[in-house]
């Protein structure tokens, strides 16, 4: 109760109603021994309010999301060092990329450029304070989806037709609320087209000239249709957000990946402009939100030329990547997205998920291309 003000540390204190709401779940027990952890740094958190103080409220959120994520746990030592310690932060080692790689990669080069007068508290603010979110290479972008939870197939519109009217003959009541005038209506609009409702019921096609959706339309009347059936879906979130979001910095923490906040292969992804994270979140009942899957996104060109013999010839003695690659690549390669491997949290591999995934991001990339 002494940090009233650090709003996500009292959502996660109030999860925490009863002491049985503790061993509630495995996941609520490491929460519960994060936040004893935490209230146990009285120091971190009394420094933490003393940012609003200072009038650094965009760091003070920043840190907070990291500290206090409530889907996974943040390594609470690589947060203190970007608050605290950012050249050290900047400079960190990457797992799985070569030592000789991550150095020329690494954002603390952005401080040691001679007469560029950047700090690396400055580089960290840039971020945060959204500076870097003018320069990024991926326009910030989000679609919603509604999925079913389970595999939907429509009925062909015609037999949709057939129960809504129903059948004197057979003695089957329509579905519609009046079958009478739902038939009458029918009629009035296939007849302009060179045919009728009987015809259509008994099998004959449809000219190409009908629209389909204005007769579903019809069917679906909330006069005189039927309701129309409800399908039980799930709602998603696919969102490539902004530099300064520090979401996108944690993407790999929720996915349990190989690049968690603080390593340097992810700290080169949050600083570089040319590179951003997709991810893809399920939106909960309560409608927060859980991240399922993230990619990392790279902008990249076409240099018309083997990458390795690249390589080859740069390591030569006194070669540039001017003497390597043509003049004129910079104006005239054509560009592509490239997305990096899709990193799957481990609830929600399995195949139906994967089908899920696996659609949004064809559909993503096809309006996000497109605009």
């Amino acid at each position: 109760q002494e940090y009233k003000d650090i709003e996500r540390l009292q959502k996660l204190a109030a999860t925490f109603d009863s002491p049985q709401a503790v061993f509630a779940s495995w996941a609520s027990l490491k929460r519960y021994s994060e936040l004893e952890q935490l209230l146990g740094k009285t120091e971190i958190l009394n420094e933490l309010k003393e940012l609003k103080t200072e009038g650094k409220e965009k760091l003070y959120q920043y840190i907070e999301t990291l500290a206090f994520h409530p889907d996974s746990k943040v390594n609470m030592e690589a947060v203190i060092q970007f608050w605290r310690n950012p050249e050290y932060f900047l400079a960190g080692e990457a797992s799985h990329t070569p030592q000789e790689v991550q150095d020329r990669k690494k954002p603390s080069n952005y401080i040691n450029m001679p007469n560029l007068d950047l700090t690396a508290a400055e580089l960290r603010d840039a971020l945060v304070e959204g500076k870097m979110d003018a320069i990024q290479a991926f326009s910030p972008f989000e679609i919603r989806y509604k999925i079913p939870v389970v595999n939907y197939e429509p009925e062909p519109l015609v037999q949709v037709v057939s129960k809504a009217l129903g059948s004197r003959k057979e003695g089957v009541a329509g579905a519609s609320k009046n079958p009478g005038k739902l038939f009458s209506k029918l009629n009035t609009l296939l007849k302009t087209h060179g045919t009728n409702a009987v015809s259509y019921l008994q099998g004959e096609e449809l000219p190409d000239t009908v629209d389909l959706v204005g007769l579903e339309e019809l069917v679906y009347n909330q006069d005189f249709g039927m309701e129309r059936p409800q399908i039980q879906t799930r709602e998603f979130v696919a969102r490539i957000s902004k530099k300064s979001d520090p979401n996108g910095a944690i993407a790999g923490d929720d996915t349990v990946n190989c690049m968690p906040f603080g390593d340097g292969k992810n700290t080169v992804y949050t600083f570089n402009p040319n590179t951003a994270q997709l991810v893809i979140r399920l939106v909960k009942e309560d409608g927060k939100e859980r991240t399922i899957a993230q990619s990392v996104l790279t902008k990249d060109m076409d240099v018309k030329a083997s990458v390795p013999d690249v390589i080859s010839k740069l390591q030569q003695e006194g070669s540039h990547l001017e003497d390597v690659l043509p003049g004129d690549i910079l104006r005239n390669a054509p560009t592509y997205v490239a997305g990096d491997n899709v990193e799957v949290s481990p609830n929600f591999s399995d195949q139906r998920y994967q089908e899920i995934i696996a659609a949004i991001m064809r559909d993503y990339f096809r309006e996000y291309m497109g605009r």
